[in-house]
């Protein structure tokens, strides 16, 4: 993480620096993305850099665990809790975690190189606490409500937490195919434009009813 002489700069010059970084790393992976160029975009000296952070990774992980908390002020402060039903809450999130990948692509970005286990520089360990931290443990919820008979007990609650976190990780591309099929449509002009939220919020409605037909024990 940041050392003593990296936080004693002033906020301007560790916000440019951490922005020049971001664009680097959601560019290219970890093994691609090369700290001579950052550097010499920022204008720093290596031996310079080598006050502000350990190496590279200590480096890529302060911008993605910066990016995470980014993400979490994001969701809370946007999540209203009001029921604990895994439906409504499953639709909750899915919509703001749409809406921040379509806010900050660059993030987004990040965060996908991140969690890639391909990409990643991170140990299988500190990947599976990332993971953990981005998305809510559907899978107790799903038991819960098994138990409750409000889904089907014979329905596998690891698959069905797995494709969960698919698609949260992947609803935003569904959302743009959306808009881009609304803006080729005869007759609308080129400069049209198309309320994501709206298009999130119709997609994610069909997606749920056809989990609950799909997951019910009546509709099995």
């Amino acid at each position: 993480m940041p050392k003593k002489a990296f936080l004693d700069l002033p906020n301007q010059q560790q916000d440019v620096f951490f922005d020049q970084a971001l664009i680097l790393f959601a560019a290219k992976s970890y093994q691609e993305a090369s700290l001579s160029s950052l550097l010499r975009n920022c204008g720093i000296p290596k031996g310079t850099f080598y006050t502000y952070f350990a190496d590279k990774l200590d480096l890529y992980t302060y911008v993605v665990d910066t990016v995470l908390t980014i993400r979490s002020v994001y969701i809370k402060s946007r999540f209203i809790r009001q029921t604990d039903d895994f439906f409504q809450l499953f639709e909750a999130q899915l919509r703001l975690e749409t809406a921040f990948r379509l806010e900050h692509p660059a993030f987004h970005h990040l965060l996908s190189l991140a969690l890639d286990p391909r990409f990643t520089p991170f140990s299988p360990e500190k990947l599976k606490a990332l993971e953990s931290d981005l998305f809510k443990n559907y899978h107790a919820l799903m038991v819960r409500d098994q138990l409750k008979g409000k889904i089907a007990a014979d329905v596998d609650a690891h698959m069905i937490t797995f494709i969960c976190q698919l698609i949260l990780k992947e609803f935003h591309f569904y959302v743009q195919r959306q808009m881009a099929i609304k803006k080729e449509a005869p007759g609308v002009a080129k400069e049209a434009s198309f309320d994501y939220c709206e298009l999130t919020a119709q997609g994610s409605r069909r997606l749920m009813a056809l989990l609950r037909r799909g997951l019910s024990p009546q509709g099995r």
